[in-house]
């Protein structure tokens, strides 16, 4: 059953219950898992950059990190074999990764008295909000790790010149199907894995149009019953790469920094391609992300003026697995460079 799905079910528990009734009690089990679930069923679908991690649980112990184990490929055997005698068995390279957990959350104060016995109202409306903060927030912590990545390249100019800086970029530097073609092949010749039988590439909204006009453009309606996933905010693919966009694609517009400068007058995007566990997150299913919610005189209120409602993710974190598993093209937006501003 998917989360839409449950989510539905279990508030349909509490439909007939009388939403007016106020309690100073803690919030019961079943309520607090009721809401847990609306929080995920709002934060999940946002979660672009996230999607494409391999996924840790959140280590159980106080103190314990996430770890991401993965064997490293062997080379061909092109020794052949001879009648009866053994070759000598493959020892297997095991390379662990470990990340740092980092708490997130936030909350809404409220005067209103809420009930901590039916769905109120109040409540749900908050964990709606909170989950769309939630997600936007683990969405641009994995962003930013991603853009450390050391592979970048940079779109060259129209008339061909090769650009070997953020600043160097011109509004002439646009993801065109070469670059995509360039990203992809560089991916290919360090036997990047493909995911699900096709590379990903991140892009932002501002960049769409530079991609869906080209003629060989595929909407991803036309195939989307041969595939065993959309992914969320995927919107087609061109030359066997599967597009995905977000609003939180990374920009840059700062001319005057001393590090990363973009040319003046335009920003720059961060248009990422990726493969297959090119880098690990924790999960945020299973207790991880859950919704918080005090009634009326918790904590610091004796007067039982406020409540409050938050979310909060017990430990989150993102690393990149494979350098080279992950190509950060640069470039500029045909339409948008000129009027983008940083985020």
């Amino acid at each position: 059953m998917n989360i839409n799905k449950k989510i539905a079910l279990n508030l349909q528990r509490f439909a007939a219950a009388d939403t007016n009734v106020t309690s100073g009690a803690e919030m019961s089990k079943d309520m607090k898992d009721n809401y847990d679930l609306e929080l995920l069923r709002r934060a999940l679908p946002n979660l672009v950059y996230a999607q494409f991690g391999k996924k840790e649980p959140m280590p159980q112990s106080e103190g314990q990190k996430p770890r991401w184990r993965q064997f490293k490929s062997y080379g061909p055997a092109l020794t052949p074999l001879q009648e009866g005698v053994t070759p000598a068995g493959l020892h297997p390279e095991l390379e662990i990764i470990e990340g740092e957990t980092e708490q997130y959350g936030a909350f809404t104060e409220i005067s209103d008295r809420i009930s901590m016995e039916t769905i109120d109202p109040v409540i749900l409306e908050l964990t709606k909000l909170h989950g769309e903060q939630g997600s936007n927030t683990i969405d641009i912590v994995t962003r930013n790790e991603l853009m450390t990545g050391t592979n970048v390249l940079y779109a060259p100019k129209s008339d061909g010149t090769k650009v070997v800086s953020r600043a160097g970029l011109d509004a002439t530097c646009t993801l065109t199907p070469k670059v995509i073609s360039i990203a992809k092949t560089i991916l290919k010749r360090k036997n990047a894995r493909q995911i699900n039988g096709s590379y990903v590439a991140i892009i932002h909204p501002d960049i769409e149009n530079d991609v869906t006009t080209h003629p060989l453009f595929i909407d991803v309606n036309k195939y989307s019953e041969n595939v065993k996933k959309i992914y969320e905010g995927e919107i087609g693919k061109l030359y066997g790469v599967r597009f995905v966009v977000t609003s939180n694609a990374k920009i840059w517009n700062n001319s005057a920094a001393s590090v990363g400068a973009t040319p003046k007058g335009l920003a720059v995007y961060g248009c990422l391609f990726l493969s297959e566990d090119a880098y690990g997150v924790v999960q945020l299913t299973g207790g991880n992300m859950q919704i918080i919610a005090k009634p009326l005189g918790s904590g610091q209120d004796p007067l039982n003026q406020r409540a409050t409602v938050g979310w909060k993710v017990t430990g989150y974190a993102v690393k990149i697995l494979n350098q080279l598993g992950i190509v950060r093209v640069e470039c500029c937006a045909a339409d948008f460079s000129d009027i983008a501003v940083a985020n």
